[in-house]
């Protein structure tokens, strides 16, 4: 209402964008916005002064979660999960490993940022992924002797190698041995 005049109050936008209903300011873009107000006169009054208000529209703040930042190697390329507050908002995620950016696959640990890709946000996180080793588990084949006989040699049978992998990746080798004596 235009107070003791009766006259509107008419607004418009002068910089920046956003929707004007009435006297009803719907904020459409980041950036400098200004709104100016404006009321003319009457018989009995003269009109308003013109009043201009600036605002600032900034990008909301994003708060980012990580999950799944404990895994194991399975030989394949590992990933986190990110979850925005407020929800939805879409992120960026990298990884990185001695200062370089990597996708994470072997055992070991993993430098982890997020950024906000969305303008209307702002935003980043950050975590660190672990990527355990794989459980190996080497049994020595079953293997018999006479008395008096030398110690067979052990075959080492191991379970647990994902993707094709075999003892060739192995960085040291496996021994296996016994406490047994040739006259045991």
């Amino acid at each position: 209402d235009g107070g003791e005049s009766g006259e509107p109050v008419t607004f418009m936008v002068k910089e920046g964008q956003a929707d004007l209903t009435g006297n009803i300011v719907t904020l459409t873009r980041l950036g400098p916005l200004r709104i100016m107000a404006s009321q003319e006169g009457s018989a009995n009054y003269l009109a308003a002064p013109v009043v201009v208000r600036t605002f600032t529209v900034d990008p909301a703040p994003v708060t980012i979660d990580f999950g799944g930042l404990e895994q194991t190697y399975a030989g394949a390329a590992k990933g986190v999960t990110a979850t925005t507050t407020p929800a939805g908002v879409p992120v960026s995620i990298s990884y990185t490993a001695d200062g370089d950016v990597v996708t994470p696959v072997q055992a070991g640990q993993y430098g982890v940022v997020a950024t906000v890709t969305d303008p209307n946000y702002t935003g980043t996180g950050s975590a660190t992924l672990t990527v355990n080793p794989a459980v190996l588990t080497v049994t020595a084949g079953n293997t018999s002797r006479f008395y008096g006989e030398s110690n067979p040699a052990f075959i080492s049978q191991y379970s647990g190698f994902v993707e094709g992998e075999d003892e060739s990746v192995l960085t040291s080798p496996v021994i296996l041995q016994t406490d047994a004596r040739q006259l045991s």
